[in-house]
């Protein structure tokens, strides 16, 4: 009798390995669609990407690939490098936007041979070879910049989107031609600025060879772009209005 059980109970050990191994297989095999999370622009209104963010993580849904554009591209920049939604509420809620949107630097901050001239002029224009030039916008963004920068510490040696903790891409628009500009390599930080340089309210951002703003002037709502990352699933928050055309930006 105990040489019979033997050989059953190696049969049943066999058996329930095989199971295992063909349910691990069916497993690997069956994945979830992935989800990918557009997040468009619309400026203050894009902290209504903050509130859905928290609805997604109710829900237990973690996108797998974001695509962001203009105040998009920041909430979503943010959420791909590893902030949760209030963590980032708290971030923007706790700055002076008057003071990270304003061109006026700390006293602190002034070179002492340009303390004494600081501040006494109405308008300061800089000169490029012996003409003065016009600024392209009324905010220089240098305080935007310090903040972002701040905000991306975590992911400050990453230069390919793609390996951050949810790979993410942001839209900026070419100034000469309304181009779209894809932005997934390179400064977090500054591919951020360049897909929220509205035109005339920011400079524009210079990347490689092109001249980048606000990339809701061409494409608002990267639906294409993440579905080219790999998404078969589209989740998308849309903030902004019916957007202007080029020219009716001049």
């Amino acid at each position: 009798m105990k040489c019979l059980k033997t050989p059953i109970l190696l049969f049943l050990l066999t058996l329930f390995s095989a199971y295992g191994l063909l349910a691990q297989n069916l497993k690997d095999t069956i994945q979830r669609p992935k989800v990918g999370l557009v997040l468009s622009g619309g400026g203050a209104k894009g902290m209504a990407h903050v509130g859905f963010l928290k609805v997604l993580e109710e829900a237990g849904i973690r996108p797998d690939y974001i695509t962001g554009t203009s105040m998009g591209s920041i909430v979503g920049g943010l959420y791909a490098i590893g902030y949760n939604a209030y963590e980032i509420e708290a971030m923007l809620q706790s700055q002076n936007w008057n003071d990270v949107l304003s061109n006026d630097m700390q006293l602190s901050d002034i070179s002492i041979n340009e303390k004494d001239q600081y501040g006494k002029y109405i308008a300061e224009l800089p000169i490029q070879g012996r003409e003065i030039s016009l600024p392209k916008g009324l905010i220089f963004g240098q305080h935007v910049m310090e903040l972002l920068n701040y905000f991306t510490l975590p992911a400050y040696d990453i230069h390919d989107f793609d390996s951050l903790p949810i790979p993410f891409k942001c839209i900026g628009a070419d100034i000469t031609n309304a181009d779209i500009v894809e932005l997934d390599t390179g400064s977090l930080a500054m591919a951020m600025r360049a897909s929220m340089s509205i035109p005339t309210a920011f400079t524009p951002v210079m990347w490689g060879d092109k001249l980048l703003v606000d990339g809701g002037l061409s494409r608002n709502f990267p639906v294409q772009e993440v579905r080219e990352m790999g998404a078969d699933i589209v989740i998308g928050v849309y903030t902004g209005g019916v957007l202007k055309d080029k020219d009716e930006l001049k």
